[in-house]
């Protein structure tokens, strides 16, 4: 237990009542390094939520900014966790974000668009964009926030969901009892498919098969 860790997130933690008790519950495992790797069930347990419940909340924290998660870095090949508490009081995201090129901009004003002068005429062929993105195809059986956290969980392992790639995703889990806990297992567990709880000795769909 660090108690260096818990008086610090008394004193400066998330407002958010959740994420405070999931930190909570991670520094009551830290070093004093800020480290550790309890798994998701023991965390869940110790918050008195469900570990679908603290899966979601922990990589909400990973995003704000409180947390940094290392997959399979820890003990047993659990994932490891390292607090991050150097922010400001009542600072809910630590760290600043760097503007990009886009919100730099005044306001008013648009993005500069340059062409080649060498480069072709446009021709008079309109491609017609596609009638659904990935997250809408994937909005069709998971919840909203699911379907989010695993298209931001492929860009992290630089395999973007593409379109079609959702559709086939779409289409292996329609079938299953609870779509979004299968989703939440293979963001937690850093694989690129789904696995089935009940056949969790090959995947029921692997992207990593399949080269977009």
């Amino acid at each position: 237990m660090s108690i260096r860790f818990i008086s610090k997130l008394w004193e400066t933690g998330p407002e958010k009542q959740s994420h405070l008790l999931i930190l909570l519950a991670l520094a009551d495992f830290a070093n004093d390094a800020g480290e550790c790797w309890p798994s998701m069930a023991t965390v869940a347990r110790k918050a008195r939520m469900t570990e679908r419940g603290a899966r979601k909340i922990v990589r909400q924290l990973e995003t704000k900014g409180w947390l940094y998660i290392h997959t399979g870095g820890g003990r047993h090949g659990c994932n490891k966790y390292h607090l991050n508490l150097e922010q400001k009081t009542g600072n809910d995201k630590p760290g600043t974000e760097l503007p990009t090129e886009q919100n730099s901009l005044k306001p008013g004003t648009e993005q500069p668009k340059t062409r080649n002068s060498r480069s072709a005429k446009p021709s008079g062929t309109i491609k017609e964009p596609s009638s659904k993105s990935a997250r809408d195809i994937l909005r069709e059986i998971l919840r909203e926030e699911t379907a989010d956290d695993f298209i931001e969980h492929r860009k992290k392992m630089k395999s973007p969901v593409t379109p079609e790639a959702a559709k086939r995703l779409v289409k292996k889990a329609a079938c299953l009892p609870d779509p979004d806990a299968v989703f939440d297992e293979s963001i937690e567990n850093g694989w690129r498919g789904i696995f089935p709880k009940q056949q969790n000795s090959a995947p029921l769909f692997d992207l990593s098969e399949h080269k977009e």
